[in-house]
């Protein structure tokens, strides 16, 4: 590429970024314009917009509920041909911004400003399809997701795959999916002893960060079972976060551990998908 390619390519990207801005258009000026202040302001506006810092109490965050991609015959957690690809790009279409479990955690806690129509991808479990599937769809729209992964599960093969070492720590190296807990065997937590039930926390904590090389602080129940004594193992394995599958909008008033969630189940109507996220539109 020339130089003079490149210098093109650059006045171009200049002029894109502020032509755009909050809710009217902003006449873009060619490069050497000497309102080049105006320019600055405008594109501080347009990020300024897409950060909406708010109160943490008021926080209201949808998370949705993924297992296994696939279709799966009679079994509502598998997902219709060609369903997930047509949410994330309604997603997409109605400006939707993927956020992660820290994302979340530093706004209902820190009081950090989250994107404009913020929104959580989860998949359980840790089937294949989320490589095969979700990863491409989600690399395409520049999304992220968070797989809870079952850490014995890890690279089983059978009727129904799951994901390899080698497939989490590519998407994990390349930001698209954040890799937390989900148990060591999928223990349902709301019957297991108290041993059990800590050994389940910690060993999949220690070997997903060991393997992966970041701290992992956010959990989600197998099934959605566990019990009030629960808290503490979490709290003292250094989990800061947990999800389950209570319906509805994530805020503080679920408290740190019962986060709410969204189920998406296979064959979902896609207008029925949109009602589901009913409240990110009233903003």
């Amino acid at each position: 590429m020339t130089s003079r390619h490149l210098l093109r390519l650059v006045s171009i990207c200049l002029v894109t970024m502020v032509t755009s801005v909050a809710n009217g258009r902003v006449s873009a000026s060619p490069i050497g314009h000497p309102d080049l202040k105006a320019k600055q302001l405008a594109v501080s506006v347009r990020c300024t917009r897409r950060m909406v810092s708010t109160d943490s109490k008021q926080v209201r965050v949808p998370i949705l509920m993924y297992h296994e991609l696939n279709y799966l015959h009679r079994n509502s957690l598998g997902m219709a041909p060609g369903q997930f690809e047509s949410e994330m790009e309604f997603l997409h279409q109605n400006d939707f911004h993927t956020i992660t479990m820290e994302q979340l955690y530093a706004a209902l806690y820190q009081q950090r400003p989250l994107p404009d129509r913020p929104i959580l991808l989860t998949f359980d479990d840790g089937y294949k399809s989320v490589y095969t599937k979700a990863y491409p769809i989600l690399s395409r729209y520049g999304y992220k997701g968070t797989v809870f992964m079952v850490t014995d599960a890890i690279g089983s093969r059978g009727q129904h795959p799951m994901l390899t070492w080698t497939e989490l720590l590519e998407m994990n190296r390349r930001g698209i999916m954040d890799v937390q807990s989900h148990t060591v065997h999928h223990v349902d937590l709301r019957n297991a002893s108290n041993v059990v039930t800590k050994q389940e926390l910690m060993q999949s904590a220690q070997t997903l960060s060991k393997r992966l090389g970041h701290p992992v602080r956010f959990f989600c129940y197998p099934s959605g079972k566990f019990r009030v004594a629960t808290f503490d193992f979490l709290r003292n394995s250094g989990y800061v976060l947990a999800v389950t599958e209570h319906s509805g909008y994530a805020s503080a008033k679920d408290g740190p551990y019962t986060l709410h969630r969204i189920r998406i189940y296979e064959g979902m109507p896609l207008s029925t998908f949109r009602g589901a996220l009913a409240l990110s539109f009233e903003k």
